[in-house]
């Protein structure tokens, strides 16, 4: 049976543990401060350190990872909410160039999520329609129940890749 690791089982263990990664590392400096074999050292360092710093590093990537998609998020939201103040100003023009940004935000937000393969795009947008629709949404602004039924089924269509 192998003995435990002496420096896992120190009080101290994640001191110890960061003086070993510290870059100006002294195992005999480490031994005496902490009571430990410089020997212990060197096998907790070579048997040990390197899943707990993978550990660490992917801790680091996740984290990361979160504070983007946040800002992603957070931008979709403020983008939403410029499409609600276009649409509530019935400005068609300012309408469909937030909702062409915000399309953008939630495909990189999908290639993120994995959902989507680099290169990969599902949403295609012919310049030609959506000049027709903000002709059609400005044309409808004299009836605006209709107006926003009209940019509903619109923005409705966006998800079906058209």
């Amino acid at each position: 049976m192998t003995r435990p690791c002496t420096v896992c089982g120190h009080d101290l263990h994640h001191e110890i543990n960061v003086e070993l990664v510290s870059p100006t590392r002294n195992y005999r400096r480490i031994a005496a401060q902490y009571g430990v074999s410089p020997t212990a050292l060197r096998r907790h360092a070579g048997e040990h350190l390197p899943a707990l710093l993978v550990q660490s590093s992917r801790g680091v990537e996740v984290a990361r990872a979160d504070d983007l998609l946040g800002t992603i998020e957070r931008m979709i939201g403020r983008l939403e909410a410029f499409i609600d103040r276009a649409e509530d100003a019935e400005d068609g023009d300012a309408f469909l160039d937030h909702v062409a940004e915000w399309r953008k935000h939630i495909e990189l937000l999908a290639k993120i999520a994995g959902q989507l393969q680099e290169g990969q795009t599902n949403i295609y947008l012919n310049p030609q329609w959506v000049q027709l629709e903000a002709t059609i949404v400005n044309a409808l602004a004299p009836y605006p129940e209709a107006r926003s039924a009209v940019a509903a089924a619109i923005v409705e269509e966006v998800p079906n890749g058209r």
